[in-house]
């Protein structure tokens, strides 16, 4: 229940200071929730601040972290919880937030935890999430192209057109035309929603 430190190998940070996220992780299931911690801890982005069996959160976080069964037990308002169990939420569990958000444990990668967790502290809501769309598979909207993939992992980092431009190494105008292009692959109406179909759908 101590809290624990995010060991900030694995990713880059970015090219200035970034807020850190910092993510409660409650689950009953030993295994799962270590699994959950190690994704996290693979950036520096997040800081564990919580990591235990059941609850309640003892301090403040930006994101809760649940399997079903602990999610039922945190009653009250308080942060957008990630719930870890299947669609269709057999604990009867209402909504508490516009980012209560349920991923499947069957299938789970690292990067949807790490993309969810991010959309989540963003305050959006992306929906049930499905296994992963992989490469070569049709599945609902395709697979998107490694340059527009990029892309819309930056915009789920919170990074702008600038910053995206900088990062890969295109003009401006060239950003603004991929991330134009990725909302129309994946029918989407703003940048938060690519953010959030790209989520979803496994993509990022």
């Amino acid at each position: 229940m101590a809290a624990q430190e995010a060991s900030g190998h694995g990713r880059a940070s970015g090219s200035g200071p970034r807020k850190v996220i910092r993510v409660a992780v409650v689950d009953e299931n030993d295994i799962f929730r270590r699994g959950l911690v190690a994704c996290l801890e693979t950036d520096e982005t997040f800081l564990v601040a919580y990591d235990a069996r059941a609850g309640p959160v003892p301090e403040p976080v930006d994101v809760v972290l649940a399997s079903a069964l602990a999610a039922a037990g945190l009653t009250g308002p308080g942060p957008p919880t990630l719930i870890c169990g299947e669609p269709g939420r057999a604990d009867g569990r209402p909504s508490q937030g516009p980012a209560d958000t349920v991923l499947s444990r069957t299938g789970l990668t690292e990067e949807q935890v790490l993309a969810a967790v991010r959309a989540a502290a963003c305050g959006l809501f992306v929906g049930p999430l499905p296994p992963p769309v992989r490469a070569g598979d049709g599945g609902q909207g395709g697979v998107l192209p490694e340059r527009m993939r990029d892309v819309l992992r930056l915009l789920a980092d919170g990074y702008g057109t600038r910053e995206i431009a900088e990062r890969i190494g295109f003009s401006e105008r060239t950003v603004k035309s991929v991330v134009h292009q990725t909302q129309l692959r994946l029918g989407a109406r703003s940048r938060a929603q690519a953010v959030a179909e790209g989520i979803r759908r496994g993509l990022i």
